[in-house]
């Protein structure tokens, strides 16, 4: 083997070689093995013993990767991962489930809102007609947009209901 000095040489439990950069961890890499491992890593064992996820493998070790079905990623681990594919698969879960928890968000908000303004319940079907005025692509967009605090709700219920004279602040 010639000796890279900016690389590390690590093992799976199976003896599979898997090159990683100086400095990687066992979540650099569990995402280098899968995708789906790197998400759903929860723990670590290095040379048969559990280390913490932040430490840094060398030559030679052989790793395996503790996961669960219930794990996610971690933002934190953005913090010490070193592979590009680690960071942006990290980064990539992460801005989804904003994205998920913005919708949700949107929508209570937007209910709250349109019920204050005397509307009992808005369909998504009639908000995919107003997409075009808000220039969103999607429902799930213009709550997003709502629960990350880009749209007013009664902007949205101004573009459902123009003629609607609409009373806001109590």
């Amino acid at each position: 083997l010639e000796m890279h000095y900016d690389q590390v040489f690590c093992f799976t439990p199976k003896g599979d070689l898997v090159a990683l950069p100086k400095g990687a961890t066992p979540v650099d890499f569990a995402y280098e093995v899968h995708s789906n491992i790197g998400n759903k890593c929860t723990g670590a064992k290095v040379n048969g013993r559990i280390v913490p996820l932040r430490v840094q493998l060398n030559n030679g070790d052989q790793v395996e990767i503790i996961t669960s079905k219930s794990q996610v990623p971690s933002p934190v681990w953005e913090n010490f991962v070193v592979t590009g594919k680690a960071k942006s698969e990290i980064k990539r879960f992460v801005r989804i489930q904003k994205r998920e928890e913005y919708i949700k968000l949107g929508r209570r908000v937007f209910s709250k809102s349109a019920q204050e303004t005397g509307i009992k319940e808005v369909e998504d079907k009639k908000l995919e007609k107003a997409l075009e005025t808000l220039r969103k692509k999607s429902v799930d967009d213009v709550y997003a947009a709502i629960g990350e605090g880009l749209i007013p709700p009664v902007e949205v219920i101004k573009s459902l209901y123009p003629n609607k004279k609409i009373t806001t602040g109590k």
